[in-house]
C-alpha cells in the first residue's frame, strides 16, 4: 500500500476526500477504491463494475486522485479552433 489509504505517493500532495471514500464504499466499490489507492491494476471485471456504477462523483473523485498523484496539481486543456 502507498502509505495511508487516503494519501498519494511520496512527493505528491493529492488526497482522497473522506466523502468520496465513503460514497464509493456505500456504492459497493470500496474494494476497488482500496486497490486503486494501493497502486494495483484493476481487473476487467472491476472495470465493468465501475462503468456500470451510478456513483459518478465518487468515481470522478478517485480518478482525480490518480491524476493528481501522478502529475501533481497540473491540468492541461487542448482547444480545437477548427
Amino acid at each position: 500500500m502507498i502509505g495511508s489509504p487516503n494519501t498519494a505517493p511520496e512527493g505528491t500532495n493529492a488526497s482522497l476526500s473522506p466523502v468520496v471514500g465513503s460514497a464509493l464504499e456505500s456504492a459497493g466499490l470500496g474494494d476497488i477504491r482500496d486497490r486503486v489507492l494501493a497502486g494495483e491494476r484493476l481487473t476487467e471485471e472491476e472495470g465493468v463494475r465501475l462503468i456500470s456504477s451510478h456513483e459518478l462523483a465518487g468515481i470522478g473523485g478517485l480518478a482525480n486522485w490518480v491524476r493528481e498523484s501522478r502529475h501533481g496539481d497540473l491540468t492541461y486543456f487542448n482547444r480545437n479552433l477548427h
